[in-house]
């Protein structure tokens, strides 16, 4: 069995979030089974190729798109899955991935269409002939619709799961041509929404089986309070719908190898983990050891509950605690924080990632 596995983030070359570290892990694990997995990622301007011995191919995939050819160098890099990252500087050679902290990049219908394409083209030229195309959130939606509609692979599955269903990949309706696609999927039963082109639901319709990131999840998502206006949708296609929970790479999330901790440690010297505490209330200048610690660390978005911590960060500052927060997000958070560093003495603040 052969699959192909499209994300628009992996760990660890590129990662805003938790989808990076599924897309990290997954693929790996799904390749111990002896399944042959290929790995497709938008190869950004972050992504540090020397390091990670990522290296061009000599191949070029040109997709016609927006009214003119978007040509994308393919790079490769072979370790237990084999790993292409699509390049166009135009498209993927910005500061950030999907937009800056005044708001997201106006041509992201573009940039991540030609990547899907680009993935479909690649497919084609190499014969790569998979089983299943696993696609991820909103940004490689596209591709089930182009693999039923537009290439008519009726004999590929197509799985799309669903990490967090608050982004969705809404574009005015003319993205319809912009993604050289026709009329006739702009209707409710499709890609339409509100007069609108949603990617994440035409990866919805078109895929043969969607999960999300846990049993519980996939039950939030079938209810108006968390469906994010695609909770009717789901409820429809509920029977190709599975919660499959979100595993961890002990490879990495191990405190016994862990490298970017102070003193490693197991279950039998699970003592030195308060050295760990030590440690960071040093780097961080806070005091009190004794005092329980809470860590914030994520988007600084409304999605993410960090209007709560913002509301009541003067209420957080008198208790008998310490609170770290990192992340990045949205301009007015990102404002904010950067705003009161330095202004509670029991709370250390950082924006960016680290």
């Amino acid at each position: 069995m052969k699959v192909v596995f499209a994300s628009s983030e992996i760990y660890p070359f590129a990662k805003t979030g938790g989808l990076a570290d599924i897309s990290g892990s997954l693929p790996k694990e799904i390749a111990k089974k002896g399944i042959k997995v290929f790995g497709f990622m938008p190869l950004y301007k972050t992504v540090d190729i020397e390091k990670h011995k990522i290296k061009p191919i000599n191949v070029y995939i040109d997709v016609f798109l927006n009214g003119r050819t978007y040509t994308f160098e393919v790079y490769k890099l072979i370790d237990n899955v084999t790993f292409f990252f699509l390049k166009n500087d135009e498209l993927f050679g910005r500061d950030y991935l999907y937009g800056t902290p005044e708001g997201d990049y106006s041509d992201n219908d573009v940039r991540f269409g030609a990547f899907s394409y680009a993935v479909m083209e690649f497919i084609k030229k190499e014969e790569l002939n998979p089983d299943i195309i696993h696609v991820n959130d909103w940004q490689t939606s596209l591709i089930p619709v182009l693999t039923y509609y537009k290439y008519n692979w009726h004999h590929v599955r197509t799985v799309l799961t669903i990490h967090n269903l608050a982004y969705q990949g809404i574009f005015d309706k003319f993205a319809i041509e912009r993604l050289n696609l026709e009329w006739d999927l702009f209707h409710m039963e499709a890609l339409e929404f509100y007069d609108k082109v949603n990617f994440l639901k035409g990866g919805i319709v078109f895929s043969s089986a969607i999960t999300t990131v846990s049993p519980t999840y996939a039950k939030e998502i079938l209810k108006p309070e968390y469906g994010f206006g695609l909770d009717g949708l789901l409820r429809k296609y509920e029977n190709k719908l599975y919660g499959i929970i979100n595993g961890i790479d002990y490879n990495i999330w191990n405190p016994e190898t862990d490298k970017y901790i102070y003193e490693n440690y197991c279950e039998y010297t699970i003592e030195k983990k308060f050295i760990n505490k030590k440690l960071f209330l040093k780097e961080t200048n806070l005091e009190g050891e004794e005092k329980p610690l809470f860590i914030f660390i994520g988007r600084l978005a409304h999605q993410k509950g960090i209007d709560l911590i913002k509301d009541s960060i003067e209420e957080l500052s008198k208790l008998p605690i310490n609170l770290a927060i990192l992340g990045s997000g949205d301009k007015e958070y990102n404002d904010f924080f950067e705003s009161i560093k330095g202004k509670y003495e029991n709370i250390f603040i950082k924006v960016g990632y680290d």
